[in-house]
């Protein structure tokens, strides 16, 4: 049965009702399954035509990595190495576009399903009404999920592994989706992508051995999950320190960590504008501030498990 945030969810923040997604309310009760990829046959955009018209989207290092577009009926974005996307504009009925790839030379079945899942989808439900925020998410049994934030080498994922070593679930590793209005989180396919030294620490493989698939994604694991807090991860300090942000603090950093497909059409920029607005004011929203470090990491832990009311180690 939906519970009392799903029952009384107000209307996605900043959309009218009549531009909600026929399929919400449903999504936040059984959650989504993904549809398999299918191949793209046929041409693709070209991808040249300046900005607005076309986004870039860069990695930490300032490097170009995908380009995104809209035309005809479809969202575009082509990922450099792996292959171009695209998905339907108009919002599926039952939120879970079909999406399509025209492969890139030498990309693998395994490479364009990891990208479909881990980056495509996320953004296809954002551009849908929903919200993806950049992060790893834990979710505590009792409290909901904690997303960690923060920026590339913060310790995203190794902090989540060290979490889900403990028991809790791993349910992110790339964006956090949620719906702004019942503050629910959407799971979607994950696994954990370590750098080197904290696979070697874990005996886990290596990130780029790891790919996100659908095998074994069911309804239960797609169940929402409510939205229990935030984290920015802060590594460096010289000791451990966990401090809440007030509103206007937490505003600034989870827009910086949020995605979005496009920021030309002016009235889905003013619903994301007010989804973090309302997330801010609504969420507990930390900093985390912790030494360099493996043999910091179990303390790391505690702290983020102490807030969510679970064990210290």
């Amino acid at each position: 049965m939906p519970d009392e945030a799903i029952r009384h969810r107000a209307p996605t923040v900043g959309l009218a009702a009549d531009r909600e997604p026929a399929g919400l309310r449903q999504a936040l009760v059984s959650g989504l399954v993904p549809r398999p990829l299918t191949r793209h046959v046929g041409p693709v955009p070209t991808f040249d035509a300046p900005p607005p018209r076309v986004k870039e989207w860069h990695d930490a290092r300032g490097r170009l990595v995908a380009r995104s577009t809209t035309e005809g009926a479809f969202h575009w974005m082509d990922i450099a190495g792996v292959g171009t996307f695209r998905f339907p504009v108009t919002v599926p009925d039952d939120l879970r576009p079909q999406v399509a790839v025209a492969p890139h030379p030498g990309a693998t079945p395994a490479d364009t399903e990891d990208f479909y899942l881990r980056t495509v989808m996320p953004i296809a439900l954002q551009a849908y009404g929903l919200e993806a925020l950049h992060a790893s998410g834990v979710s505590f049994a009792g409290f909901g999920v904690v997303a960690l934030c923060g920026r590339p080498t913060a310790g995203k994922s190794t902090l989540a592994f060290a979490l889900a070593e403990r028991g809790h679930a791993h349910v992110a590793d790339d964006a956090v989706v949620f719906d702004p209005g019942s503050l629910r989180v959407l799971p979607l396919p994950t696994a954990a992508r370590l750098r080197r030294r904290s696979a070697e620490h874990f005996g886990a493989p290596r990130k780029s051995q790891v790919f996100v698939s659908l095998a074994g994604w069911d309804e239960e694991a797609a169940r929402p999950l409510p939205f229990g807090a935030a984290v920015f991860l802060e590594r460096g300090a010289d000791r451990l320190t966990l401090r809440r942000l007030d509103p206007r603090a937490a505003f600034n950093d989870l827009l910086a960590e949020s995605y979005a497909f496009t920021m030309s059409d002016v009235d889905r920029k003013r619903a994301l504008l007010s989804s973090y607005m309302g997330l801010a004011s609504r969420l507990p929203v930390y900093r985390l501030s912790y030494p360099d470090g493996l043999e910091h990491l179990a303390e790391a832990c505690d702290a983020v498990a102490a807030l969510a009311g679970g064990e210290r180690r």
